[in-house]
């Protein structure tokens, strides 16, 4: 028997998957294949559950571009990250990390099995958003982020 809150999380989440697909079809800039697997990712993430949901206008090619390039220096090291530092600016080229170890490329263009693995991807947002941040990306940015990544060609 569902209680009201399953019933309420479920809505949620049709509302959800809903306004995720309206954002999709602004994307006209990406591959029917990447936009599915992208829709999949955030499906399964449950994206805009909670207070975001009342905020949320869809998500942004540009904020996701802007994330990807942003600077900041790190409050303990002094460093300056950003994910350029190891994905190079091209997110379509192989990147190197700091230690020299070898990055795939993260637009799906060019690795088209990027974003499949969900608890996967959820593991190096939560470890390179932190590494850049200094905290863990909101949803909105994941989704921005993802966004940036399956526009580019």
């Amino acid at each position: 028997m569902k209680t009201s809150k399953d019933i309420r999380r479920v809505a949620t989440f049709v509302g959800a998957s809903l306004i995720m697909l309206f954002s999709l079809s602004q994307l006209s800039e990406a591959e029917p294949r990447f936009s599915q697997q992208l829709t999949s990712y955030l499906q399964q993430k449950e994206i805009l559950l909670g207070e975001q949901k009342a905020t949320f206008k869809g998500f942004s090619v540009q904020r996701g571009k802007d994330l990807y390039f942003l600077e900041r220096q790190h409050q303990k090291s002094g460093e300056i990250r950003s994910c350029t530092t190891c994905h190079q600016k091209d997110a379509r080229s192989r990147g190197e990390t700091h230690v020299g170890k070898s990055v795939d490329p993260l637009a799906p263009v060019a690795v088209a099995s990027r974003f499949q693995d969900i608890p996967k991807v959820e593991k190096w947002f939560r470890r390179n958003c932190k590494w850049v941040l200094e905290r863990e990306c909101s949803d909105q940015e994941k989704g921005d982020f993802i966004t940036y990544l399956f526009s580019l060609r």
